[in-house]
């Protein structure tokens, strides 16, 4: 009985362990996507009042 009992504790602290790192892989993945998207949106307005000013040869030259 006492393999059986270590068996279980381990492959429930094994799911457990997996659990969590799913739940804080999600949430840190999720704040990074949410600072990443805030970032872009407030360089894409900066970008397009510095592409709106440049001269058009410059525009395609970096795209």
């Amino acid at each position: 009985m006492d393999y059986l009992e270590r068996a279980v504790y381990s492959h429930c602290q094994d799911w457990a362990l997996g659990f969590m790192d799913w739940v804080l892989r999600s949430v840190f993945l999720g704040l990074a996507a949410l600072i990443t998207e805030t970032f872009l949106v407030l360089a894409s307005d900066d970008l397009g009042m510095v592409i709106s000013r440049m001269p058009l040869s410059r525009v395609a030259a970096i795209f």
